[in-house]
């Protein structure tokens, strides 16, 4: 596993590959703290309109086709992952059907995708 980054470090100094390795390294292993935990560390989490993001067609698209999801970006993995934490804040439990279903190992197998690429 790769260790979280120093905390008085700044986040902004960790790049987009140690970001998808970070991600990536819990495939097959997607103990729910932890994760989440890892989320908010490494700034997969973010200040955006979620709310009216995730019933957007690309939201809806990138949930329901894996086909799509397949394709996602970097940017697009850290919306999802924004969603799925901050609305399991309000409906508990909700984070933990994203686990059940594979939705979030779904998300990890492209980060590992994402973070074998030699162009990041």
């Amino acid at each position: 596993m790769i260790p979280a980054p120093d905390m008085q470090q700044s986040m902004n100094s960790v790049n987009q590959q140690q970001r998808l390795q970070a991600l990536a390294s819990y495939k097959g292993r997607e103990e729910e703290f932890s994760f989440i935990q890892m989320c908010y560390d490494y700034n997969w989490v973010e200040s955006f309109d979620w709310v009216e993001w995730k019933e957007t067609d690309e939201a809806t698209q990138l949930r329901d086709d894996p086909d799509v999801l397949a394709r996602a970006t970097p940017l697009q993995l850290q919306q999802l992952l924004t969603v799925i934490l901050r609305q399991d804040r309000f409906v508990e439990g909700s984070a933990a059907e994203h686990f059940e279903s594979g939705f979030i190992g779904r998300i990890i197998d492209r980060a590992e995708v994402l973070a074998n690429e030699d162009h990041l």
